[in-house]
């Protein structure tokens, strides 16, 4: 009697994690056309460039005068390339 019950619950359980994975829907998701114009690589490089800008400077490894100019360069080069794949 154990045994059967044992094999009863597995089958069912089985059964109840694999029905979603089977029998569920598949639903389709597009981006926005504006966001899929956007050159994610690039700005995310420049984006990760900014944060380990920001990083070097608070480290100490930067002084002033070149954290600033670098995060102008890096902040212009981003709101290029932003407002270039928001226009066209």
């Amino acid at each position: 009697m154990p045994i059967y019950l044992t094999t009863l619950l597995s089958i069912l359980t089985i059964l109840v994690v694999t029905f979603p994975l089977f029998f569920s829907r598949i639903q389709r998701h597009e981006l926005q056309k504006a966001k899929a114009k956007l050159d994610t690589s690039e700005s995310d490089a420049l984006l990760s460039a900014l944060s380990e800008l920001e990083d070097d400077f608070q480290l100490g490894r930067l002084n002033k005068n070149e954290y600033q100019q670098q995060k102008i360069r890096l902040q212009r080069q981003y709101l290029k390339l932003k407002e270039t794949s928001e226009n066209g």
